[in-house]
């Protein structure tokens, strides 16, 4: 069956005061008039798997404007464990927050989203084509998150190999230690492609399967294209760019 949400309570989220929610397993359709709370109902559901919302950068938006905080609580049934699991998130406007796990505190936020994998389509989706290649990174990073349970550990040992290296171009270290730095980062940043590449490929058959049932968009083909140029390594591509760098961090 996999994992569903069993029950979803809000409290204090936008024009949510309280509402409570029990999903089916399988299809849901919310309907309602306008600015009744349907997209509201949605943005909870992402709060509580991700932490952040598709609407609003300033999550201090999306607390009810008479209220220090908001709470999203919700039950979960999942095959790897045999009753339904308490789920539990709460944010206040100072940017304060508390994730709860079957009644104790989660060490991350990162938990509870592995838990409740979701994807939302909204009015900017579009950007995942249009928009800049961080988009379409974090749609593939979300994906690897949850295909990959060594992905997180790979995700922050390169964003943290990458700021120490950036702060050495900065200080224009000398190339012996920049050799240094540009070897941890060649390993991580070539683990992270190819944890991003492996998941393209894992996601490419599934995609056709889908078109086919939609022949007005014709052929279909996904190619995943790391940050340098085909054919060549990311060593050459750094010392290809090691000028341009430099003038970037300055």
């Amino acid at each position: 069956m996999g994992n569903h949400l069993t029950q979803l309570q809000i409290q204090h989220l936008r024009c949510w005061t309280q509402g409570i929610l029990a999903p089916v397993d399988g299809l849901n359709i919310i309907h309602g008039a306008n600015a009744s709370g349907k997209t509201s109902l949605l943005e909870a559901i992402y709060l509580l798997a991700t932490g952040k919302s598709f609407r609003s950068p300033q999550l201090a938006h999306c607390i009810a404007h008479d209220k220090a905080h908001l709470l999203i609580t919700a039950q979960l049934h999942t095959d790897a464990y045999p009753a339904p699991l308490h789920l539990g998130m709460q944010k206040d406007r100072q940017g304060n927050s508390s994730v709860r796990i079957a009644g104790n505190p989660a060490n991350s936020q990162a938990e509870l989203t592995r838990l409740l994998p979701v994807q939302v389509f909204h009015p900017q989706s579009h950007e995942l084509i249009s928009g800049a290649p961080v988009k379409r990174r974090a749609f593939m990073d979300w994906g690897a998150f949850h295909s990959n349970p060594q992905f997180q550990q790979i995700w922050q040992r390169f964003h943290r190999i990458l700021k120490q290296r950036n702060e050495a171009l900065k200080k224009k270290a000398n190339a012996q230690e920049m050799a240094i730095w540009n070897a941890e980062f060649i390993q991580w940043a070539n683990a992270l492609s190819a944890a991003r590449q492996d998941y393209i490929a894992a996601l490419l058959p599934e995609l056709i399967s889908l078109v086919q049932h939609m022949p007005i968009i014709g052929a279909f083909h996904a190619h995943y294209a790391p940050g340098w140029k085909e054919g060549q390594s990311l060593e050459e591509a750094l010392l290809a760019d090691r000028d341009k760098e430099l003038k970037t961090v300055a």
